[in-house]
């Protein structure tokens, strides 16, 4: 997806996609979905209805411009979020997988589209704290926000409601 710049000065791929995905493509896959994502709004999508919106827009792509720069900007922003916060190292949190990368990712765009995204060392705190939550079971089954994110993720990560309410948890989560 893009290079960061760990805190070990070592550039690091985020989110981390294993070589085995990369030879089937998932990575462009996954950019994909995040441009559909930004064009459409969540949505459930198959590899038919990438390959054929893709297909659409080789001809013609009226958004374009403006979707590659949503992306870019929304990529920005994660990456300041990265490196303000990068003492708690988030590039190596649960946020490499690709459900939980499309969730920042989506709630980082809404909150930018909103004019509410107020990037500080805090709210890198607020994810990676969370985001322990998430990950801890006795801790994440006394916290709703939590159990509905788990939930969210195992019930199927592409399903749309699913990815709504991972992107939902997310923004409260990054509002504070």
């Amino acid at each position: 997806m893009f290079t960061y710049l760990s805190p070990d000065s070592e550039n690091q791929i985020f989110p981390n996609i294993d070589n085995r995905s990369k030879k089937q493509m998932k990575d462009d896959e996954m950019v994909a979905e995040l441009l559909l994502y930004l064009e459409e709004g969540v949505k459930s999508l198959n590899q038919d209805y990438l390959d054929k919106s893709f297909s659409e827009r080789d001809i013609e792509w009226e958004n374009k411009i403006q979707i590659e720069q949503e992306f870019r900007q929304t990529i920005e922003s994660i990456k300041e979020i990265l490196t303000l916060s990068k003492n708690l190292k988030l590039h190596q949190t649960r946020l490499r997988n690709q459900a939980d990368f499309y969730s920042l990712f989506g709630a980082i765009t809404e909150l930018n589209r909103e004019n509410n995204l107020k990037i500080s060392e805090d709210l890198g705190i607020r994810i990676y704290t969370f985001l322990e939550l998430v990950n801890v079971e006795e801790k994440r089954e006394s916290n709703e926000q939590a159990k509905d994110y788990y939930k969210s993720v195992k019930f199927s990560f592409t399903d749309s409601g699913a990815r709504r309410t991972r992107i939902d948890i997310m923004k409260s989560v990054i509002k504070g």
